[in-house]
């Protein structure tokens, strides 16, 4: 595109246009504690041996559940007849509430009925349930628009800030005036697009030259 001709002491109107789009917000994963409990109970006439719980975090994936991480947890003492204890847990993951999670539990001691001196047990499980708080961040952010007016001319407006909440196209025009810059030269004029995020303080920035010349000399 051919530069703008700017005599000396002649003024021209030089128009832009800036486009602030705000996309659509987006889920973020979460990062745990995930907490439970398991509860055992001993419903059997002896003190239980070698009580060992193992819990895992699973996640479906195409369709079925995949690992993501596990644990045993500790057992202080083994369980008289009739007793009942929970038994606390804690995964340090990362979730999306778009998924399915389960949370698989083993409970296995070595004196089961019908089973002594081999590990036995059962295999509880259950949903791993996720709740989401939604936060809007960056709800406003700043724009802030800068033509870099070279020597010899005068840009009105320069520059102009603006608070934004939401998408919003803004044009202007800036008069561009030779007041004492040389004959014969073009010059590349740069024109700056700043736009700050309210909450995370992001910065997005977009730039545009525009070409501009003074007369031949004679």
């Amino acid at each position: 595109q051919a530069p703008y001709v700017i005599d000396q002491d002649m003024t021209i109107l030089a128009n832009f246009t800036v486009a602030a789009i705000r996309g659509a917000g987006v889920v973020s994963a979460m990062r745990g504690p995930i907490t439970g409990r398991v509860c055992v109970a001993n419903t059997g006439y002896f003190e239980t041996v070698g009580l060992t719980i193992y819990t895992v975090l699973q996640v479906v994936v195409d369709g079925h559940y995949q690992d993501i991480d596990s644990q045993y947890i500790p057992v202080d003492y083994e369980l008289e007849p009739g007793e009942h204890v929970c038994y606390p847990y804690q995964f340090n993951a990362v979730v999306d509430s778009r998924r399915i999670y389960r949370v698989v539990s083993s409970t296995s001691i070595v004196n089961y009925l019908n089973h002594v001196g081999v590990s036995w047990g059962l295999f509880l499980e259950a949903p791993l349930r996720t709740t989401t708080k939604n936060r809007e961040i960056d709800q406003n952010s700043t724009l802030t628009d800068l033509l870099q007016c070279p020597a010899g001319f005068t840009c009105q407006p320069h520059t102009f800030t603006e608070s934004l909440s939401g998408s919003k196209t803004i044009s202007y025009q800036v008069q561009l005036q030779n007041i004492s810059a040389s004959c014969g030269q073009t010059i590349s004029i740069n024109n700056a697009a700043t736009l700050i995020q309210s909450t995370t303080r992001q910065v997005r920035e977009s730039f545009v030259n525009v070409q501009i010349s003074t007369p031949t000399c004679h």
